[in-house]
């Protein structure tokens, strides 16, 4: 992973690269970032009714290159969840990559039941990310979703 991270890599091609390798780019690409891919407050979101509706108004109000990634990302991964061979659901997806897609919203002085219930939160939002239409991520990236 420190290879390719640092572009050591000199491969012909990615596909000869392991999966958890590749993921684990993936998850240090995001971690590394300096301002998070997912910038808004879950707080309001987890007791959303129609969370999917607030999830797209939160994230259409994103910095234009974070809603863009996070809208390809999403494109991705729900490519990843529907293939047969990689064996990983919404659910899965979103265990692995929440943490490192949200900003950390708890604090060193935060108790563990709240720490865990922000972690949560986080995965169930992207999972709902990963099940909703693709139409409407698709739109997103075209400008057209209206909320």
């Amino acid at each position: 992973t420190a290879k390719v991270m640092k572009g050591d890599y000199i491969g012909h091609s990615l596909a000869d690269l392991d999966v958890h390798i590749l993921c684990g780019v993936v998850k240090e690409f995001f971690r590394s970032l300096e301002c998070p891919l997912i910038l808004f407050d879950m707080q309001n979101l987890s007791s959303a009714i129609n969370i999917k509706t607030e999830i797209l108004s939160q994230v259409s109000m994103l910095p234009t290159p974070n809603k863009e990634t996070l809208a390809f990302f999403m494109l991705h991964l729900q490519k990843v969840a529907r293939s047969p061979a990689t064996k990983m659901s919404a659910e899965t997806l979103a265990t692995v990559l929440a943490m490192c897609l949200f900003s950390n919203t708890t604090s060193k002085e935060d108790n563990l039941e709240e720490m865990l219930l922000d972690n949560k939160n986080k995965r169930m939002l992207v999972q709902e990310m990963v099940k909703m239409d693709p139409t409407e991520w698709k739109m997103m990236l075209a400008g057209k979703l209206q909320i």
